[in-house]
C-alpha cells in the first residue's frame, strides 16, 4: 500500500509546481528568472546529463571557450541550429546560464532584441557599465547584489569606458543577452558591503 501513496504524494508535487523542468517547445521558450533558466539552477550539477534533464526538448552539447587566457568547459542548449542557452560550472555545479535566443524570455516576457525602454518597466533599478568584454554595453538588475542581469548594447554609442550612455542612447539600447548567476557578481557584491 506504500506504492500508490508514494505515487499520489510524487503527482500532487508535480501538479503544485515541484518539478521545474518544462519540456521546451517553440511556443513556451525558455524562461529566465531569479531563480534560474527553466529547470536549470544552482543545485544542478553541471554535466551533460544533469542539463538535458532539466532542460527536456532541447539538444544539449559540451565544448570549449577561451576566456581570459584558459580554456573553459561549456555546455550549450540548442534547438535546430541554434544555441539558446550556455551554460558554465564551477565545482561541479550549473553557476551561470547566458540566454542568447529571441526564444528566451525573462520576467515579463522580456525578450532578446528589445530595446531598453520596452524593458525598463521590469524593475530594471540598478545599472552599470560593461567592462571588459561587455566595453560599451550596460548591465542592468533589479539592485547591485541580483542574479538575474540583463545586457544591452547601444548602437551608434561610442563614449567613454566605464560610463554610462545619456537617456536617449539608452533608450534605444538592444537587449542582446539575458544573465543568470547562481550567486551576485563579486565586483557588484563589493559594492553593496
Amino acid at each position: 500500500m506504500r506504492a500508490p501513496a508514494i505515487i499520489l504524494t510524487i503527482s500532487l508535487w508535480l501538479l503544485a509546481g515541484g518539478a521545474q523542468a518544462q519540456l521546451y517547445t517553440e511556443a513556451n521558450g525558455v524562461l529566465m528568472t531569479p531563480r534560474g533558466a527553466a529547470g536549470v539552477d544552482s543545485d544542478t550539477l553541471f554535466r551533460r546529463d544533469a542539463i538535458a534533464n532539466a532542460l527536456p526538448g532541447l539538444r544539449i552539447t559540451t565544448t570549449n571557450v577561451m576566456q581570459e587566457d584558459a580554456t573553459i568547459p561549456v555546455i550549450l542548449a540548442s534547438d535546430r541550429g541554434e544555441v539558446l542557452l550556455r551554460i558554465y560550472g564551477r565545482d561541479g555545479r550549473v553557476y551561470s546560464v547566458e540566454g542568447l535566443s529571441r526564444r528566451v524570455y525573462g520576467p515579463g516576457r522580456t525578450q532578446i532584441g528589445m530595446p531598453f525602454r520596452r524593458v525598463s518597466g521590469q524593475n530594471l533599478t540598478y545599472c552599470t557599465p560593461g567592462m571588459e568584454e561587455w566595453s560599451g554595453a550596460v548591465l542592468c538588475g533589479a539592485a547591485p547584489d541580483a542574479t538575474l542581469w540583463f545586457v544591452f548594447q547601444p548602437t551608434n554609442y561610442g563614449g567613454p569606458d566605464g560610463e554610462l550612455p545619456p537617456p536617449e542612447a539608452l533608450s534605444s539600447a538592444e537587449l542582446v543577452q539575458i544573465r543568470w548567476l547562481a550567486e551576485p557578481p563579486a565586483i557588484m557584491q563589493a559594492g553593496t558591503e
